[in-house]
């Protein structure tokens, strides 16, 4: 009965293997799918992109800017009309003084408008220095303006403080 037994054992044992193989066999493994990263040239696409984009942004705010200083511009040179109408209604001796303020702001005035001019020329690649020349000339001539606007009207400050 022994060679029963071993017979038995060596079938089962055959069987195993034989299904262990299979199973093995049926279960290769899987190959994962390399990751590769971007190209160069998906790089060199995505940055000339973004670099564009950045580019239109700077020439639209540029833009923006350029047009908001100019209608500054022409609004305090419609208020200077205003102001010289007064001026002639009140007579020849502050038709006078108005003449002399008008002539202390045309420089301002020049100034203001070679900075816009030089703006426009300069474009996107030095903005914050065209912006900030842009800016002072436009201050400065608001504060003329103010002060000459207090002195014509005779309210005894000269937009300084004592």
């Amino acid at each position: 009965m022994r060679s029963g037994t071993v017979k038995s054992a060596s079938v089962a044992l055959v069987v195993a293997l034989a299904v262990g193989l299979a199973a093995a066999a049926g279960c290769k493994r899987r190959q994962e799918p390399e990751v590769q990263g971007p190209s160069v040239q998906d790089v060199q696409r995505k940055a000339a992109a973004a670099a564009a984009a950045a580019q239109d942004y700077g020439v639209q705010q540029n833009d923006q800017f350029l047009k908001a200083a100019e209608a500054r511009l022409a609004a305090l040179q419609k208020e200077m009309d205003q102001l010289g109408e007064e001026a002639k209604a009140k007579g020849k001796e502050a038709q006078a003084e108005f003449g002399q303020l008008k002539a202390s702001l045309e420089p301002q005035i020049a100034a203001v408008k070679e900075a816009l001019a030089k703006a426009k020329e300069e474009g996107v690649e030095r903005w914050a220095d065209v912006r900030q020349g842009v800016e002072k000339a436009t201050d400065n001539l608001n504060q003329i303006y103010k002060e000459a606007v207090a002195r014509l009207k005779g309210d005894g400050t000269s937009g300084t403080q004592q």
